[in-house]
């Protein structure tokens, strides 16, 4: 009898063992996605994307998986390198990681922390969370390299909707939110003509610039640094710990194109503004202390003479070249380019030195030379005396 319940009872519990139990949990897993609109302007439209109007269309990034609290605490890389794109390069709804899906953790004390970057030129690893180097850069003139604001203590998408606790950015309307800043700078320069120190209308000037050239540092390296924000989750801006710090050697930029511009005298030419000689072009951050700019342009004087006058018509050209003048000399003087900035440069060509061609006549006074004397009939010659 006792041996019938022994068996009996281990029956059950080999029963009890193999027991299957499914539960579904009203929690179903989230894909991880990401937001770049310019939800920094408030006032922009909701669906402008500033990261495509600069013709990018994929960014890299890098992110930290922590969970646990106190002792426990631990973090892990979630994401190396990997790169983000749009469904739609043209209208853009989502963007997410290519080739493969991520999902958010369902722990309550687990969170993501996001690093992004953009452009032509991103680190190529990030082996400390929060840290990153570009070393030894050489920036191109068309260069574009982009940096988001860290997006710490993430745990889903951020989603525009009323008491969404996971809910910290008004313009974010459903992703990680990813807003990049430019860690580069940008230079334009543009040219007019002016004509109005010539009070001669019959005077006409053409200025044809052939060449306009910059030399500054162009290769370099930038040390970034993340902080955790006071609050999360919530975003860091990037600080730099050395700025960027330039390598050996200059480069140059140079115009492209030739720009002619022709001015009557008293005119400015032309009149609504100044005309583009180069581009919007991309430069390293640096002290301007060894920047300078250089520029040659063909002039060409004419002068038309009214009719009725007695005097003739002139057309004469040279060729000027104004070589390294510091950026120092222009007003108001910047003395260093800032990364996310524009910087724009006026150079005004006149036409005509400043001062007009004068005469200061005068006669040389007469020299006297000594006085000559002739005596006429001239006195004859004595004859000899005969002895």
């Amino acid at each position: 009898m006792k041996k019938c319940i022994i068996i009996a009872a281990a029956a059950l519990a080999a029963a009890t063992a193999c027991s299957k139990v499914e539960t579904t949990i009203e929690t179903p897993d989230e894909a991880i996605s990401f937001k770049v609109v310019d939800y920094s302007t408030p006032t922009r439209a909701d669906e402008y994307n500033s990261l495509i109007s600069e013709n990018i269309y994929q960014f890299t990034t890098y992110a930290w998986h922590h969970s646990g609290t106190g002792a426990n605490a631990t973090a892990s890389p979630f994401m190396i390198g990997q790169v983000i794109k749009p469904d739609s390069n043209e209208n853009p709804s989502e963007w997410a990681p290519e080739g493969r899906a991520y999902y958010w953790p369902k722990s309550e004390d687990s969170y993501i922390n996001f690093f992004s970057f953009a452009g032509s030129k991103v680190p190529e690893s990030m082996g400390t969370e929060g840290q990153v180097a570009f070393s030894n850069v050489t920036i191109g003139k068309t260069d574009n390299i982009l940096v988001a604001d860290a997006a710490y203590g993430s745990k889903k998408n951020n989603k525009k909707a009323n008491n969404d606790p996971g809910y910290y950015l008004d313009n974010v309307k459903e992703g990680v939110p990813t807003l990049f800043r430019h860690v580069l700078a940008q230079v334009y320069f543009d040219v007019k003509l002016d004509a109005t120190v010539v009070d001669d209308e019959n005077y006409e000037f053409t200025a044809v610039i052939d060449e306009l050239t910059l030399t500054c540092a162009n290769k370099g390296s930038l040390s970034l640094a993340f902080s955790a924000p006071s609050s999360t989750p919530g975003q860091s801006k990037f600080t730099t710990t050395d700025g960027w710090v330039a390598g050996e050697g200059t480069g140059s930029l140079a115009k492209t194109e030739t720009v002619s511009l022709t001015a009557k005298g008293t005119k400015i030419q032309p009149e609504s503004g100044f005309s583009k000689l180069m581009e919007w072009s991309s430069v390293m951050p640096q002290d301007l202390s060894n920047v300078k700019v250089s520029f040659k342009y063909t002039l060409t004087t004419k002068w038309t003479a009214p009719e009725g006058s007695s005097a003739s018509s002139t057309n004469n050209s040279e060729t000027i070249t104004v070589a390294d003048v510091p950026l120092s000399k222009f007003t108001p003087a910047v003395t260093k380019w800032d990364m996310n900035t524009r910087y724009t440069y006026h150079i005004t060509i006149n036409p005509v030195s400043g001062d007009k061609i004068l005469f200061d006549p005068a006669v040389e006074k007469w020299a006297e030379a000594p006085a000559a004397s002739y005596t006429y009939p001239e006195a004859a010659t004595p004859a000899p005396v005969q002895p």
